[in-house]
């Protein structure tokens, strides 16, 4: 699972066990994920674009990859889990 938000955005709060993957930076770390495993890619609602790019992206460079259907505001309004960058748990 990999947010593609902002790096700032990711640190105020993101999804447990996701991983911070910035959209602008997905290209030059995109040798960081693992080929052997489906990439689930989520930004911040189901109008933001940056998720529908990066699955893009991915699936060129031959990847397994989604979309979350919705985005992190959807998550946070379903009282989903969601931490800190310094691991503290918001709900």
């Amino acid at each position: 699972l990999i947010d593609v938000r902002p790096e700032e955005e990711y640190n105020l709060g993101h999804i447990k066990n996701a991983v911070s993957f910035p959209h602008n930076l997905l290209r030059e770390r995109i040798k960081e994920l693992p080929t052997d495993r489906d990439i689930v890619a989520y930004c911040r609602g189901p109008l933001c674009l940056m998720a529908d790019e990066a699955v893009s992206m991915l699936k060129k460079e031959g990847f397994i990859a989604y979309r979350l259907e919705n985005g992190f505001s959807d998550w946070i309004a379903e009282k989903k889990p969601v931490v800190t960058s310094n691991n503290k748990h918001i709900n």
